[in-house]
C-alpha cells in the first residue's frame, strides 16, 4: 500500500506519542482495490486536544465529534476513537463518546467493506467485519456492519450510500452485489431517507449519476422504493410510452443518461430532459418544444429542492429547454442554433442530442453527424455570432446616425446581427454603418 508521506508521518507521531493511530475508511478500501484514495482519514485513541498539543498546524474542523484537521502536506483527518448513542432523528446521533477502542470505533460503520483499519507502521490490518475478504476474492457483497435496520435508523443516508457504493465498486471487482438482508432493509426503511437533508442526499446522488452505472443504479433503488423518496417526478415516468419507442419516459430517460459523458450537468440533464413528459399530449411532437419548456420548468423545481447551486440549475435547464425537435439544415439556422445556445454549450447540447437517438435505436445519426460538422465550421470560421462581435458599436451608431443612447440602437445592433447570421461578408464596418442608416430611414429588410 502506498501511503503519502505526510499521512505516514501523521500516523507515526501519534504513535511515538504512545497513542493508537490507523487508517480506517474509504481510503483503506481504496487502496486494496488498487485505487487512489481522495482523502485520508486517521482514527486514534488520542483525544482533540492530544492531537491538537502534538501538530503545530491543526483546524478545530469537528470537535464535537471529536476530529481535528491536521495540515501536513494535505489535509488530514485525524478522529478519536468514538462510540455514538442512538439516532433518535436518523440523522445525528444523540451522544458521541470519545476514548473508546478500535473495535468499537469499527462497529459504527456502515459496510463492511468501510470498516477496515490499517496501520501503515507495522502493515497489519485490523478487519473483524471481514470486508477484506470480500475485498480480497472480488467478489463483494455489500452487507451492513450489524443488524441493517439498525445501521439504516442510525443514519439514514446511508440507504443512499449503498448505492453509491455499489456504483463506486462496480468495475473494480469481478462481482458486486448488496446483501440480500441489506436490500431487504433498504426496502422497509426506504421512507426515512426523506429525514435527510437535500445536501446531503444531492452529495450521494452526484456519486450515483456521474458513475459508470447510473441508470443501473438508479433503476435498482425504484424496485426497492428509495427513487421515488428522492426523485419522484422521475418514478412517475415509469409506465408512460413514448410515441414511437418501445420503451417508457423512465426507461428511455436512463439509457439517454447511460450514453452521455459522466459530466454532472449533462447527465442531469440527459436524466431529466423528458420530466415533464406526462403532463404533455400523447399525441404531441416527441421533441417538442412545449414539452422541452415545461421538462426545464419542471427540472428548475427539482434541483431547486435538492439544493443545487444556481449554475447548475441554469446549465441543466438551459440544455433542456433549448432541445432540438429537428436539426438545422441550413448554415444561418446553424448559426442561430450556436448563438442561441451559446458557444460554452453548444457541445453539451449535441452530445445530449446523440445520446437521444443512441437510447432510441440510433436512427437518424448520419444528420446528427453533419450537424456537427457545420458546427465546427460556425465555431471556426470566426463569424459573428453575438452583438460584441460586430465590426460596429453602439457608440458608432449614435455618431453616424444622430440619435441618443436608448433601446433603439440595441434594436438598430440587434437587426444587423441578425442580417449578419445569414451572410457573415456583412460584417463590415462600412457596410453596417450604410445598412444601419437604411434601418434609421425605414428602408431596412422589414422580415429581420
Amino acid at each position: 500500500m502506498e501511503i503519502p508521506q505526510g499521512v505516514f508521518e501523521t500516523v507515526k507521531k501519534l504513535q511515538e506519542a504512545g497513542y493508537e493511530a490507523y487508517l480506517v475508511g474509504g481510503a483503506v478500501r481504496d487502496v486494496l482495490l488498487g485505487l487512489t484514495p481522495q482523502d485520508w482519514d486517521v482514527a486514534t485513541s488520542a483525544l482533540p486536544q492530544d492531537v491538537m498539543r502534538l501538530f503545530p498546524k491543526t483546524v478545530p474542523t469537528g470537535l464535537k465529534f471529536g476530529t481535528v484537521t491536521v495540515i501536513a502536506e494535505m489535509p488530514i483527518e485525524v478522529t478519536a476513537f468514538r462510540r455514538e448513542g442512538r439516532y433518535l432523528d436518523g440523522r445525528k446521533p444523540s451522544e458521541v463518546r470519545l476514548g473508546v477502542t478500535l473495535l468499537e470505533d469499527l462497529s459504527r460503520r456502515d459496510f463492511t467493506v468501510n470498516a477496515i483499519a490499517f496501520d501503515p507502521v507495522t502493515g497489519q490490518y485490523v478487519d473483524p467485519f471481514r470486508g477484506m475478504e470480500d475485498l480480497a476474492n472480488g467478489r463483494v457483497k455489500i452487507k451492513t456492519v450489524g443488524e441493517p435496520h439498525r445501521v439504516f435508523r442510525d443514519d439514514a443516508l446511508r440507504l443512499l450510500r449503498a448505492f453509491s457504493l455499489f456504483a463506486k465498486l462496480h468495475y473494480h471487482v469481478a462481482e458486486i452485489d448488496i446483501a440480500e438482508d441489506t436490500i431487504s432493509a433498504i426496502r422497509q426503511e426506504a421512507e426515512s431517507i426523506r429525514r435527510i437533508s437535500a445536501e446531503r442526499i444531492q452529495m450521494e446522488l452526484n456519486k450515483i449519476i456521474t458513475s459508470a452505472i447510473p441508470h443501473i443504479c438508479l433503476e435498482r433503488m425504484a424496485t426497492v422504493g428509495l427513487l421515488q423518496q428522492i426523485l419522484p417526478e422521475l418514478y412517475n415516468s415509469r409506465g408512460i410510452g413514448q410515441q414511437g419507442l418501445g420503451e417508457d419516459a423512465f426507461n428511455y430517460s436512463l439509457s439517454v443518461m447511460s450514453y452521455t459523458s459522466p459530466k454532472l450537468e449533462l447527465r442531469l440533464a440527459a436524466l431529466l430532459h423528458r420530466a415533464a413528459h406526462f403532463r404533455c399530449s400523447p399525441t404531441s411532437d416527441f421533441q417538442g418544444v412545449c414539452c422541452a419548456a415545461e421538462s426545464a420548468a419542471l427540472a428548475r423545481d427539482i434541483l431547486a429542492r435538492l439544493k443545487y447551486s444556481n449554475h447548475t440549475i441554469a446549465t441543466v435547464t438551459h440544455l433542456i429547454a433549448n432541445q432540438l425537435s429537428a436539426f438545422p439544415a441550413r448554415m444561418p439556422e446553424v448559426r442561430r442554433l450556436v448563438r442561441k445556445v451559446g458557444q460554452e454549450h453548444i457541445s453539451a447540447l449535441l452530445e445530449l442530442e446523440k445520446a437521444k437517438l443512441l437510447a432510441a435505436g440510433g436512427r437518424g445519426l448520419e444528420d446528427w453527424e453533419l450537424l456537427v460538422k457545420r458546427v465546427e465550421q460556425v465555431m471556426a470560421s470566426g463569424d459573428a455570432l453575438t452583438v460584441q462581435e460586430l465590426q460596429i458599436r453602439g457608440s458608432d451608431i449614435i455618431k453616424t446616425l444622430g440619435i441618443g443612447p436608448g433601446p433603439e440602437v440595441g434594436r438598430i445592433l440587434n437587426r444587423l446581427l441578425d442580417m449578419v447570421l445569414d451572410r457573415p461578408q456583412l460584417n463590415e464596418r462600412d457596410a453596417l454603418l450604410s445598412i444601419a442608416q437604411k434601418l434609421k430611414d425605414g428602408e431596412g429588410d422589414r422580415r429581420m
